[in-house]
Parts: structure tokens; sequence; C-alpha cells
């Protein structure tokens, strides 16, 4: 059976310019490589979009990607992942 972990924390994506992109890392306990990742950021993301992987045991990288054609500041903000671990199954 598939289980949640979830971990947060504060990121202050600031000035991300048209065409880049800014990455945070989030501790998530019980997180291994090949787990399923969701990112919740709760300001407005138009024109960008915001993906998240483990990237190592128990870290998940969000990354921010503006693919619009200006400039985006954001204030600081707590962000969340979601990870559907999937330990000892079979798919």
């Amino acid at each position: 059976m598939s289980q949640y972990l979830v971990g947060t924390a504060t990121w202050d994506a600031a000035g991300v310019a048209d065409g880049n992109m800014e990455t945070k890392d989030i501790t998530v306990t019980g997180a291994v490589l090949g787990d399923f990742v969701e990112i919740s950021f709760p300001l407005d993301l138009t024109d960008c979009q915001v993906t998240g992987s483990v990237t190592a045991a128990g870290v998940v990288t969000a990354v921010i990607s503006n693919s619009g054609s200006t400039d985006t500041n954001w204030a600081s903000t707590t962000v969340t992942a979601r990870v559907t671990s999937l330990s000892g199954q079979k798919l």
C-alpha cells in the first residue's frame, strides 16, 4: 500500500527571470528515488510551472520554471512537497 510523506520549507523565490528557473530543497523523511512527487506553491504562478522530484534519500528538489515573457518576484512563502512512497510495491 502506498503512503504519503510530507515536508515543507520556506521559499523566497525572488527574481526568476523569463526563461530561467530557481530550485529549493525540501526535507521529506523517508522519500526515496523513484517516488512520485507533488509540489504545492500557494502563490500566483502565471506563466510559471512548479515541478519536483526526489533527488536524494529524504530530499525533494522543487523547481520553478518561468516560461513567460516577464520576470517574476514572489513574497516569501511556505512550499509543500507531498511524496507518494511506493517502497516495497510492484508497479
